[in-house]
């Protein structure tokens, strides 16, 4: 990890492309969560001359290492755009986390939603309708 000193967090694809010595390398960052969940989320690092990577994002937590797996597939969003969802995979047999796992998604969709421009009152009574279908699986 070496963020710059102008480069800001959550903004990892136009520091990655301000950075003066090397070119953007779009992939994922792992976070293994509670020893329940690993999520992927979409990344963007620099890749000096010398071929080594370097992350010029600082992190909100402070870390000083991340797991980095390069996607040549992966497109780097318009300026303004979000970037690809997160993607989660249960890594414990959990009925409540297979649960939360599915709000989270319900939540990552409706919050895109609103960002590209939808009725946030709509989309708001959507969050809680599948909000409801979920907590009546509790006991």
């Amino acid at each position: 990890m070496k963020p710059c000193p102008d480069a800001e967090h959550g903004h990892c694809y136009i520091n990655a492309r301000n950075h003066p010595d090397g070119k953007p390398v779009n992939g994922w960052m792992f976070w293994e969560r509670k020893k329940a969940f690993v999520e992927a989320e979409a990344h963007c690092v620099v890749e000096l001359p010398d071929g080594s990577l370097i992350d010029n994002t600082p992190k909100p937590d402070g870390e000083k290492q991340i797991l980095f797996l390069a996607d040549p597939d992966l497109e780097t969003p318009d300026d303004g755009e979000m970037g690809p969802a997160n993607r989660r995979l249960l890594i414990c047999d959990d009925r409540m986390m297979r649960d939360w796992l599915e709000l989270a998604e319900k939540r990552d969709a409706i919050m895109r939603n609103v960002y590209e421009g939808n009725d946030a009152q709509s989309v708001l009574m959507e969050f809680m309708m599948s909000n409801n279908q979920v907590m009546m699986r509790f006991p």
